[in-house]
């Protein structure tokens, strides 16, 4: 590998639902109940995210 490159590990999850104040994403087939707070405003059920900054938000 170059020194100028950089390996970028993406991490995306499937937005299934809201639950009081968690919300369920779906990791490599896993559903996973994280703090409702930890998901982006612009995300929606149903939704492809991408851990970006500090907050789980919809994937390009």
């Amino acid at each position: 590998m170059d020194d100028n490159e950089k390996c970028v590990i993406r991490r995306l999850a499937v937005f299934l639902r809201y639950e009081a104040e968690f919300a369920v994403i779906e990791v490599e087939g896993k559903e996973i109940r994280i703090p409702a707070d930890k998901i982006g405003p612009d995300a929606v059920p149903g939704g492809t995210l991408a851990w970006t900054r500090g907050l789980w938000r919809p994937a390009d």
